[in-house]
C-alpha cells in the first residue's frame, strides 16, 4: 500500500510569519518601539518601566562609582551585570555594549576598564536624559 503525503492546501501558509521589526526610534540611546513590541503593545507599561528606571538610575551610577573609587572588582562586576541586564530591557544598545565590556572585565580579567567605565557613565546620562524626554512628550489619545 502507497503512502499518501498529504499536501496542506495552497491557501494555507506552512511557515510561520517573521515578526515585523520594530519601528525606529526617534532616540539614539534607547528604543521604546522596541520595548512597546517586547511589552504587550502597551505603552503605558512602557512608561512605568521607564519610570522606574528614572527612579532607580541614581542608584546604580552611584554604586558604579563607589566601587570603581573602593577598587572593588567584585561590586563593579555586580553593577555592570545589572545594569546590562536594564539597558537591554530599554533596548539601550550602546549602554548595553558597554556594561557588558565592562562587566567581562571585572569577572575575566579581574581588572577595572577605567575607559570603559567613565565610557558606561556618559552613555547612561544620555539614555536617562532621552527617557525623562520621552516620558515628558505626551501621548497621543
Amino acid at each position: 500500500m502507497q503512502s499518501r503525503r498529504s499536501e496542506p492546501p495552497a491557501c494555507i501558509e506552512t511557515e510561520d510569519p517573521k515578526p515585523m521589526p520594530p519601528e525606529p526610534s526617534t532616540f539614539s540611546h534607547f528604543n521604546p518601539h522596541a520595548m512597546q513590541d517586547d511589552l504587550m503593545d502597551s505603552p503605558q507599561v512602557v512608561r512605568s518601566v521607564l519610570t522606574q528606571f528614572l527612579k532607580w538610575e541614581g542608584r546604580i551610577t552611584s554604586e558604579l562609582r563607589a566601587a570603581k573609587a573602593a577598587g572593588d572588582i567584585e561590586r563593579l562586576g555586580r553593577a555592570a551585570h545589572t545594569l546590562h541586564g536594564t539597558l537591554a530591557q530599554l533596548h539601550a544598545i550602546g549602554g548595553t555594549t558597554l556594561a557588558a565590556k565592562l562587566e567581562l572585565g571585572c569577572t575575566r580579567q579581574k581588572t577595572i576598564p577605567t575607559d570603559v567605565h567613565a565610557d558606561l557613565l556618559t552613555e547612561l546620562e544620555s539614555v536617562t536624559r532621552e527617557v525623562a524626554s520621552y516620558l515628558n512628550t505626551p501621548q497621543p489619545a
